[in-house]
């Protein structure tokens, strides 16, 4: 990562907390249907996303 170039801070939310292992912290970064797309696997809505 370059150090000199900032991320949005929804994306160092992500990666910040996730790293900690903040789970109210991580999900915070994403809208209730979020959709992520995560090693060819699809994970829908916050229920999903926390578990």
């Amino acid at each position: 990562m370059n150090p000199h170039k900032t991320m949005p801070p929804a994306v160092e939310t992500y990666f910040t907390s996730a790293n900690k292992s903040q789970l109210e912290v991580f999900t915070s970064a994403f809208d209730k249907d979020a959709l992520i797309l995560d090693n060819h696997r699809e994970i829908k809505g916050m229920e999903a996303i926390k578990s």
